[in-house]
């Protein structure tokens, strides 16, 4: 008797164990076949993975954006041509060899074509002082006269003792190359001898984004002339003097699609901050769409300045929860992000025709419809299946409160699917946070929204960010009105060098 309960605890024990392992095998597929591509196993660690078998079938429906890339045809070059250098690339001509029996008769010898060798080289940076003499004089004659000296010219940041490049290199270095002053304070020090503590590059830094901020407002001015925006927040952590621990703060991105992008820091997450930023109620102030997420202080606002400003939601959000909640209903939560795959299919094509406001209703019309009155009927039906705490409950209430939401960019060919492209501006000041981890205090949030906004506005409009704040502080005045600011923005001086490439 003995032996035979032990034979089945055995086979009890083995069951499990294969049970087990075809629920991994299944949580993986699931990924493979569902999750957006930031979601997805690197292949080191798809344990279901077996030689010689395909990942999925052929006939299953899968995203476009989840499907594992097409192998598309390569641009193989021709043996010996070599891919053109950049038109700004400098290059130096370093020998010219002459065989030696053409040195020792060149006149019986004629030229019928070269071949070279280019190898790839650099000069380290150079850091040097910039000096300017200011001469003192004394009368000869007239001994009674006080000495006379011109005045000095002002440093073009106050407070500073850094010329345009140099500012421009801070900047880019900590904001472009996500460098903590730490090691830009050590790598000064130990590669170049030159001692400057990290407390003064900061103070430097807060001197540059003040000097920048018309040009701050000016972009605003530009975000808010838009009747569309995207935006989202993402929490960062600052020190508060005398608090004893880091606090949190917020990061709030403001970003139109077809335009500017805008960074604010705020130490809270209420609605007040978006209205300090959208404007105030009986004054100017934006009007139009926002797309958001379901967070509770985007109604708030909206509630505030009434019918000026509409709600839109993100797909993105929601296909989140349901993604969240897949463990307690694999099958169910397939369903519902399979169908979700197919509205990004159709966005897909979209954008890969590149299409305009009314082809995209029109499209959205016709196909996205029909897939959102499925979607939401099997939402509906499933609603009473669960408790509001249920992880899939809280999925489908949210996806519920933002329905009607949803809907509004089947009418409205500008709107977007979901709000990717405004947490897609949120991965720069993570790539930072890797680095510092937190602001070093509140007023460093501030600066760090400033030159992020540069930066990123930069980038957008294909700008190299050195060389635009190097431009802009040598030229930009003391005190600029908002009409010579509005022309030092990063839209409009690439709009200018565009109409200057058109017209040369």
């Amino acid at each position: 008797m003995e032996e035979r309960i032990a034979e089945l605890e055995r086979q009890l024990k083995e069951r499990d164990e294969k049970i087990a392992m075809l629920e991994k095998k299944i949580d993986v597929l699931m990924r493979r076949l569902f999750e957006a591509t930031s979601e997805k196993l690197p292949p080191s660690q798809d344990e279901s993975k077996e030689p010689g078998k395909p990942e999925t079938s052929s006939g299953s429906d899968v995203a476009p954006e989840e499907d594992a890339p097409k192998d598309k045809p390569r641009n193989r070059r021709k043996k010996g041509r070599k891919k053109p250098y950049p038109k700004n690339l400098p290059i130096i001509i370093d020998a010219i060899i002459i065989p030696d029996e053409v040195a020792a008769d060149p006149d019986n010898w004629e030229e019928i074509g070269e071949d070279y060798q280019d190898l790839w080289d650099m000069t380290p940076a150079q850091y040097f002082i910039r000096r300017t003499i200011n001469k003192r004089y004394k009368h000869k004659v007239d001994k009674s006269r006080p000495p006379v000296q011109a005045a000095m010219p002002c440093p073009p940041v106050a407070g500073t003792r850094c010329t345009p490049s140099f500012a421009a290199h801070l900047l880019v270095s900590k904001y472009c190359d996500h460098l903590p002053q730490y090691r830009i304070e050590q790598t000064l020090k130990i590669r170049y001898g030159i001692d400057m503590p990290r407390q003064k590059l900061n103070r430097w830094n807060t001197a540059i984004a003040e000097r920048f901020r018309p040009i701050l407002e000016a972009i605003q001015r530009e975000m808010l002339a838009s009747q569309y925006l995207q935006i989202d927040e993402t929490p960062i952590r600052y020190l508060k003097p005398g608090h004893g621990k880091t606090k949190q703060g917020y990061l709030w991105i403001y970003n139109d699609p077809r335009g500017a992008v805008y960074y604010d820091w705020a130490t809270g997450r209420g609605h007040e901050n978006l209205l300090r930023v959208l404007g105030p109620k009986e004054g100017k102030h934006f009007t139009g769409i926002i797309q958001c997420d379901g967070f509770g202080a985007y109604q708030t606002m909206a509630n505030h300045y009434g019918e000026n400003i509409s709600l839109a939601a993100c797909l993105a959000h929601i296909r989140r929860k349901f993604y969240e909640a897949r463990h307690t209903d694999r099958q169910l939560a397939a369903v519902i992000i399979r169908l979700i795959a197919h509205l990004y299919r159709i966005e897909k094509h979209l954008r890969e025709q590149n299409a305009s406001p009314a082809l995209r209703e029109a499209v959205r019309s016709a196909e996205s419809a029909p897939l959102y009155k499925r979607l939401h009927k099997i939402i509906l039906m499933l609603q009473p299946r669960y408790r509001p705490t249920h992880p899939l409950g809280k999925a489908i209430s949210y996806a519920l409160n933002q329905w009607d939401k949803q809907l509004m960019h089947l009418k409205n060919g500008q709107l977007e699917i979901d709000n990717n492209r405004a947490e897609n501006a949120v991965r720069p000041t993570k790539l930072g946070m890797k680095n510092w981890m937190f602001f070093g205090n509140a007023e460093a949030g501030w600066v760090s929204a400033c030159i992020y906004t540069l930066v990123e506005n930069c980038k957008r409009e294909g700008l190299n960010p050195e060389a635009y704040i190097k431009e802009v502080l040598s030229h930009l005045p003391d005190n600029p009105t908002p009409a010579e600011a509005a022309e030092l923005t990063p839209c409009k001086i690439a709009a200018a060098s565009r109409r200057c490439k058109k017209s040369a």
